[in-house]
């Protein structure tokens, strides 16, 4: 039989319909809603509603759907009180039986919502603490602060977990419900054990509610791996932190000490830690280490500010870019406060040629150098703390750290507080504070900051190595650049590295005095105006004090040795300064011929102007004036050193 093509045209759009109506009833079909509840619940309005949603297979959509029909359901006070249609208090609920535990529900109701909608615990998972939820999805990398949704970094999405933070306790979230919308700033929920003005008004209600994302009780919203709901866009919230870079703006132990949340979900993993400061701390504008808030640095550069207003990671990238070299920079609170302490320009400039090449004298550039290598090689940058000194000096330290500096460093930081170290050649806390009965009790950290602020311009001594008042009495040639305060600038600077003595005690084990290869002197006692001369008494050529005069026996030729000591040969007769150790206090000395003993070699050192004279022999015994006597014939003698008058002589070239 003949169809006409009309009839064709017909039949072949009817079997399109049919098709199509085939393939949308497999999709509604596509995973159809099964719960068993108990009688209690079965019996009421919620089990109904419930068992008239229609799965779609889209997860997001279902977990909503499943939600939303249990909008009004309140507690009861009993197991046999659980159909919702009870005024309870006692937070017994069909949700609570399903999970096997009777107690506070908003995680049990949202592990429910997920469980009847067919979704995986390993997409949400089935839990009634909220914190162990949270941090589920936070060690996924699907949990992003209020902050970051607030910044645009992350839109909510349906069916998305939101949780939340009330005073109630100190945990980092125990309240959660499920996001119903989102739009323009605005955020609707579905929650569970909560209040409603229509049910209830103390809590134990499923309600919907709103919130402005600026509200602080919002701290997570939770972005599950539903299955049938497409794709989730969100904009890429890691930052770059260079490796050079990362001492300074990241410390695994104090993110998570100084973070809760992450301490729970992470302990101290470093590598997890880590990827969260750069995959989201940043942008939620948390600091990283107690040297560098991105939030202070915001906030305290009125410029960055007014450039970049609450974008945390653009104020970081700037800080990466270039701020880190702007020393006017407010870097952290911390770091603000201390930078006097551990860092000056010049001292590191002037210690380091290689550092001068690089950079010349350009502070801030130093700067960065100094946090962003200088500190991890043991560099030498203040005179007040010495990252190298205080590792190496105490044996505590050196034992704990052996020679990871940045560890010694952040020992100074934390432990500095409450700890007595010496914290560089110019700060010993325990000599600073057993020498200063005022300061008795004082920390590394506040020795340190004392000295600096204060005890310097007092004159006073904080260590045995460092004595201001003798470096800069002893060093007349920097008197007019440097002060008594600032004595200890010049000292790391240029003293400590040409071997000057810092201090008295150090004088005779520094580098001694060169005057010359060869020359002809005077040798005087400045305090009584008068000269060293010979006293020949037969058999011993002893060596005296006399009025100056042209004689011979007044002028002594000074010859310069290998290890830098002098022989003094006397002008008169040829014979050598000599000295005769023994075992009391006083040693003689006299004219012998050469016989290339230390006894008859020489060191001298500056010292307040003068000179102290000390044989190689001894370490610790000088030329000396017998008595300090002013007289003529005053016998020279070699005594211990006590930087006395008696033991300081001019030496006056005369050809």
């Amino acid at each position: 039989m003949k169809r006409s093509m009309k009839q064709i045209v017909s039949m072949a759009l009817a079997l399109v319909m049919t098709l199509s109506m085939l393939v949308t009833v497999f999709t509604v079909d596509s995973a159809a809603l099964s719960y068993s509840g108990s009688s209690s619940y079965q019996s009421g309005k919620y089990y109904t509603r419930l068992t008239q949603v229609n799965l779609t297979g889209n997860q997001r959509t279902d977990i909503v759907a499943v939600a939303e029909s249990q909008i009004g359901y309140r507690e009861g006070n009993n197991s046999s009180q659980i159909s919702g249609t009870y005024n309870g208090t006692a937070d017994y609920t069909e949700y609570g039986r399903w999970y096997g535990l009777q107690s506070l529900w908003c995680a049990m109701y949202v592990s429910w919502c997920a469980a009847v909608a067919g979704v995986s615990t390993n997409v949400v998972p089935k839990h009634s603490y909220t914190v162990s939820g949270l941090n589920f999805f936070k060690n996924q990398g699907r949990a992003y602060s209020r902050a970051q949704v607030a910044a645009g970094h992350y839109t909510p999405q349906r069916g998305d977990i939101v949780y939340f933070k009330y005073s109630r306790n100190n945990n980092p979230t125990n309240h959660v419900g499920i996001v119903t919308g989102y739009s323009n700033g605005t955020l609707h929920t579905v929650e569970g054990n909560t209040s409603s003005s229509t049910y209830s008004s103390n809590g134990g209600v499923v309600a919907p509610h709103t919130y402005s994302i600026s509200n602080t009780n919002i701290v997570y919203i939770c972005n599950p791996a539903y299955s049938g709901s497409g794709s989730v866009t969100v904009q890429s919230n890691t930052v770059t932190v260079p490796d050079s870079f990362k001492n300074w703006v990241f410390d695994a132990t104090y993110y998570a000490d100084n973070n809760p949340d992450l301490k729970a979900a992470f302990g101290y993993d470093e590598a997890k830690l880590f990827k969260h400061f750069c995959e989201g701390g940043v942008y939620e504008g948390r600091a990283g280490s107690a040297l560098f808030d991105v939030k202070h640095y915001l906030n305290q550069n009125a410029d960055i500010k007014k450039a970049f207003g609450n974008d945390y990671v653009a104020a970081f990238n700037h800080f990466i870019g270039g701020g880190s070299r702007e020393l006017e920079r407010k870097f952290s609170a911390t770091l603000d406060s201390i930078r006097g302490l551990i860092f000056d320009s010049y001292v590191y400039f002037a210690r380091y040629s290689d550092l001068q090449k690089a950079y010349g004298l350009h502070d801030g550039a130093l700067f960065e150098h100094f946090m962003t290598c200088g500190l991890a090689e043991g560099r030498t940058a203040s005179p007040y703390f010495d990252v190298n000194w205080y590792l190496n000096k105490n044996s505590d330290l050196k034992r704990a750290f052996g020679t990871n500096y940045w560890a010694a460093f952040k020992h100074f930081l934390g432990s500095g507080n409450d700890s007595q170290h010496k914290a560089s050649v110019v700060v010993d806390t325990h000599y600073y504070t057993a020498n200063n009965p005022d300061l008795a009790g004082y920390s590394t950290m506040a020795s340190v900051r004392h000295y600096k602020e204060h005890g310097a311009k007092e004159g006073r001594r904080a260590s045995a190595e460092f004595n201001a008042s003798f470096y800069y009495s002893n060093n007349t040639d920097i008197q007019s650049s440097y002060t008594l305060e600032t004595a200890c600038l010049h000292y790391l600077a240029h003293g400590l590295p040409e071997g000057r003595a810092g201090s008295d005690d150090s004088l005779l084990s520094g580098a001694c005095s060169y005057l010359g290869a060869n020359f002809k002197a005077k040798i005087s006692f400045a305090s009584a105006g008068k000269n060293l001369t010979v006293l020949d008494q037969g058999d011993t050529v002893s060596v005296v004090t006399a009025d100056p005069s042209s004689a011979q026996a007044q002028n002594w030729n000074f010859i310069r040795q290998s290890d830098g000591s002098y022989k003094i040969k006397n002008m008169k007769n040829g014979y050598l300064l000599t000295i005769a150790l023994g075992t009391a206090a006083a040693s003689t000395v006299t004219l012998q011929s050469d016989q290339n003993s230390s006894s008859q070699r020489w060191f001298i050192y500056k010292y307040k102007g003068e000179f102290v004279i000390r044989p190689a022999v001894s370490a610790d015994v000088v030329l000396d004036v017998t008595s300090g006597s002013t007289a003529s014939n005053a016998k020279i003698q070699g005594y211990r050193v006590n930087y006395s008058a008696a033991q300081c002589f001019t030496i006056t070239k005369t050809r």
